[in-house]
């Protein structure tokens, strides 16, 4: 393995020595060649004599100028430059020149395409010019930019454009200038050819500004959907926290290759193309919602990591977590934006249920492995190695916490206390976590946020173990919660460290026998509050333990039941799903067997990142499946009881017994398919089975992923056998034709409603298909053949791949290809399909490696197959010969010498390889010493695999 790579430690953080007051770039653009002149204007922040220390990488110097001489007191090595002995005030000149052409690693300046492009974070504009590549110095730039005209006539980068000019032999230059102090992770440049789509906005204060989105040739019809987001997340920005756009112009550009979703440089943001173009013939539902999400969450960052940004990379999640929830909650406004208020509060909590659904696939596995790091690490070897869901999704669950404690004007006050003090500033989570705490104090008088700061400097996912009692004759109900988090990732190896409790925010409700909500009365109980909603209490755990009763607790057993009944046929649903079973069913609300004790629902709207731990029978489950009225906590019972089941029939097969579905369960189904008070969005919620990744971090023991696999198809299938005709009858009460009556196309639309229904319909064919449903298999072709948008198209290509006959599969991949090979974002499509089949094994996958549209230079491509297969195809990648594992790591160094960002990240699919049982175990170990091996590894992927190796 090559040199172990330096750790970096927060405590050693110092500030710069010298201010960059304003820095003057000068760009000559060429693919081959490109030269670079840098001039600022530096003060030192003492009176001594010091060095400069400057970041260089991969580029080559010129010339260095000090107030207009040359300079030649200086030494380069180990990307850095150190230019001795200065002080005072001082103007630096710097040439270099860079070649973006042979750019693979997409960080710097590159080509994609024809086309300039740039990504800076988090240390990429070392690659561009000499500069100290860090977030706490911020200056103000002027930049200039000649290139070809005919090649690039649009010269693009931050803040607003001054001018422009026609230059001799055929080339021409623009200059921009941000007036905003900015870090140099910041900066951007585009150069190239685009459609462009624009609009002119007025901001709330009357000021004109110019939204654009710039894409492609040829491809300016895809980018309606973007501008529109665009337009839509800068007026949430306004009405929800009070922020406008503060320069004449917002800017987007879609590019082909990039290593993440998007960059929020400021006003001009460099997307993925995947996250910008979309019509309904070639992007799903999933993709229109996604772009939403990303351009609301780049365009958020405007505010929350431009305007305020971070002192050091330490501090990441303080711009990264509280973007995220910024961006949940503007998706989940607009999911409810014009519903009632029934439909809204659920179109909400689907929203909810999805983003919860993505930090439990991949944060837990995170807080439990080799690489668990606090939302504020630390130490790092390697920055953009902290890019991962607890940055971003634990992070944002951390500032959805406080707005949970401090409800939501409270919260809104403390963001505007937050900009009041920092706006242009470089600070830390300490200084957002105190503007809050100035107002949690004035809310909470003697209270404040110390023990809740622990989430900032603790790893791990904490457990909360629950008991309850109830005595009918005081009517008082007892909960008893105790906190535990054991030591993960670095922690195991810290001797004088012990984890301290953290403040924990418990959303609790009582239900009773027949479901019936109960009021609580919390008169006098200390650490505890109504909910904002008012639906429940939430209880403040804030140390190992600690116990709340509640007086006044009385369980009605003639409760008022009407409307409640599971069994009820006599309405149709919001969905529209009209289901006139013809067989009797059972009322859930019998199935508890505790007397006439109340149910508790725990954990509602996922109040903190916990798993909880409550011993209970599945008839209480079931009650809750059935009628809790918290629409997450309803969801979560449903996965709770559903994962119990699953993990019985996983340890029933590698026991060789018969497997048989619980009857109670499949009843559970049966009520959620019937229930007349539910839309089709969060019917298709609770209709889906848990995930294979939330399934995995379940298992107690060694981990089986095959048998695992094998049970949740077993009760896919059983469950779709069990309840085969109400699932046709969902199919088609949700299926709209792809022509109406007068046989004009029916229109799509991205609203809520519409996607519920596309979804509830083809999660039923996926049900119907597994179990070979000759109806569903015609239904399946025929919505293929007739899709007029993609989601129809890739429901029908989704349930047919893993059941279909080989010879249908094959025609109809055939086909997709044929229609779609000239669009890049569509055949990622199609070798993902292929990449998740549990029918694709080694074989199909390396063959597909060999197609003339496969590249790993491509970010997406990459994801597409590679990751796809590893991270999402158990029967194919953990086959017992291990042979998948040896090509994974084939992969991560095929990758690694293109682009180590992307490589690292594939390498830490076998993060939690020791949770698995043998052979697999010990397969995945060879495969992770095969890796580190290697003599010319990257300090990217270095790290992830020695942190691996080292449990």
């Amino acid at each position: 393995m090559s040199t172990r790579s330096e750790t970096i430690y927060r405590h050693d953080y110092q500030a710069y020595p010298f201010a960059i007051h304003k820095v003057d770039l000068h760009f000559a653009l060429e693919p081959k060649l490109t030269r670079v002149t840098n001039t600022m204007q530096i003060s030192a922040l003492s009176a001594q004599v010091q060095d400069l220390v400057l970041d260089g990488e991969d580029i080559q110097l010129e010339h260095i100028y000090l107030n207009g001489e040359r300079f030649n007191n200086y030494s380069y090595a180990d990307n850095q430059l150190v230019l001795k002995d200065l002080q005072g005030q001082f103007e630096l000149k710097i040439i270099s020149t860079c070649s973006p052409a042979s750019n693979t690693t997409l960080m710097g300046l590159y080509v994609s395409g024809q086309s300039f492009f740039t990504q800076c974070e988090a240390e990429g504009f070392r690659r561009i010019t000499f500069f100290p590549d860090r977030p706490d110095v911020m200056s103000e730039y002027f930049v200039t930019l000649e290139a070809d005209k005919a090649l690039y006539p649009y010269l693009l980068s931050n803040g607003n454009l001054l001018s422009t000019q026609d230059l001799d032999n055929g080339r021409h230059q623009a200059v921009w200038h941000d007036p905003f102090l900015k870090p140099s992770y910041l900066f951007a440049l585009v150069a190239g050819d685009f459609d462009i789509r624009e609009k002119t906005c007025q901001t709330q204060s009357g000021r004109d500004v110019l939204l654009q989105v710039y894409s492609d040739r040829g491809n300016g019809e895809q980018t309606l959907w973007a501008l529109d987001c665009l337009e839509r997340s800068m007026r949430w920005d306004e009405q929800r926290f009070g922020l406008e756009l503060d320069l004449d112009r917002f800017m987007i550009v879609a590019v082909r290759d990039f290593n993440m979703g998007a960059m929020e440089n400021k006003g001009l943001n460099i997307f993925n193309a995947a996250y910008v173009l979309a019509d309904p013939e070639t992007a799903t539902d999933t993709n229109f919602e996604d772009i939403e999400s990303v351009i609301g969450h780049e365009y958020f960052h405007n505010w929350t990591g431009n305007r305020i940004t971070c002192r050091d990379w330490f501090q990441l999640s303080l711009k990264e977590g509280l973007t995220v929830f910024r961006d949940q909650e503007f998706s989940a406004d607009m999911m409810a934006q014009g519903l009632s208020e029934a439909a809204a509060q659920s179109a909400r909590a689907v929203k909810r249920i999805d983003d919860v659904s993505r930090l439990r696939a991949a944060q837990f596995p995170e807080d439990a492995g080799p690489m668990a790091h606090p939302i504020r690490p630390e130490n790092y070897q390697e920055i953009s190695n902290f890019y991962t869901a607890t940055i971003y999704e634990k992070g944002a669950e951390v500032i959805r916490m406080q707005h949970t404690l401090l409800g939501e004007a409270g919260f809104r006050a403390g963001m505007d206390e937050y900009f009041r003090r920092h706006d242009g500033q470089a600070v830390t989570c300490d200084d957002f976590v105190n503007a809050m705490e100035s107002v949690y104090s004035q809310q909470n008088p003697g209270k404040d946020l110390s023990v809740f700061r622990h989430w900032y400097s603790q790893a791990g996912t904490p457990h909360v173990h629950v008991q309850t009692e109830y005595d009918a004759i005081a009517q008082t109900y007892t909960i008893h919660l105790e906190q535990s988090c054991e030591k993960v990732g670095i922690e195991k190896t810290y001797t004088d460290f012990t984890k301290k409790p953290f403040h924990i925010p418990f959303h609790i409700g009582l239900l009773s026998e027949q479901g019936e909500p109960l009021k609580l009365d919390i008169t006098g109980l200390e650490n505890a509050s109504l909910s904002n909603h008012g639906d429940g209490v939430i209880l403040a755990l804030k140390e190992a333990s600690a116990s709340w009763t509640i007086q006044g607790v009385i369980v009605d057993p003639n409760a008022n039941t009407q409307g409640k009944a599971s069994g009820s046929t006599q309405t149709s649903s919001a969905a529209g799903d009209r289901l006139n079973p013809e067989v009797s069913t059972v009322d859930l609300a019998d199935a508890s067997t505790r007397a006439k004790a109340p149910i508790l629902s725990v954990l509602r709207d996922f109040s903190a990142p916990v798993i909880v731990s409550y011993d209970r029978p599945n008839s209480e489950l079931a009650v809750l499946c059935a009628h809790d009225t918290n629409h997450f906590a309803r969801w979560e019972a449903v996965q709770e009881f559903c994962s119990r089941e699953i993990l019985r029939l996983m340890q029933a097969i590698l026991d060789k017994q018969a497997l048989s579905l619980d009857p109670l369960l499949s009843q559970v189904w049966l009520t959620n398919i019937q229930d007349p008070q539910i839309d089709a969005a969060y019917r298709s919620c609770l209709l889906s089975l848990p995930a294979e990744k939330e399934l995995k971090e379940r298992v107690a023991g060694p981990l089986q992923p095959l048998a695992l696999f094998e049970a949740r198809e077993f009760v896919r299938k059983q469950l779709a056998s069990d309840h085969r005709a109400y699932w046709q009858a969902v199919y088609q009460r949700n299926h709209q034709p792809a022509f109406s009556q007068d046989g004009t196309v029916s229109a799509y639309s991205p609203d809520a409603l519409s996607i519920g229904h596309r979804s509830l319909k083809n999660l039923a064919l996926a049900y119907l298909l597994s179990i070979q449903d000759s109806q569903a298999l015609a239904w399946a072709q025929l919505q293929y053949a007739q899709a007029q948008h993609m989601t129809d198209r890739m429901g029908a290509l989704n349930a047919l791949m893993p059941y279909a006959q080989e010879a249908l599969i094959q025609a109809v991949l055939g086909s997709f290809y044929e229609r779609f090979a000239d669009n890049p974002l569509v055949v990622d499509k199609w070798f993902a399909l292929q990449a998740c089949s549990p029918k694709s094994g080694l074989a199909q996958i390396q063959q597909l490696l060999q197609h003339p549209a496969f590249t790993l230079r491509n970010p997406n491509r990459a994801r597409a197959l590679v990751f796809q297969f590893c991270l999402n195809n158990t029967p194919g990648f953990h086959q017992a010969d291990g042979a998948a594992y040896d090509f994974w790591a084939d992969q991560v160094l095929a990758l690694d010498a293109l682009n180590p960002e992307i490589a690292a990240r594939l390498a830490r699919t076998l993060d939690n390889w020791a949770r698995f049982a043998d052979p697999h175990k010990a397969l995945m170990h060879k495969a992770l010493n095969k890796v580190a091996s290697s003599s010319t590894l990257s300090k990217n992927t270095q790290e992830i695999i020695q942190k691996a190796l080292a449990i």
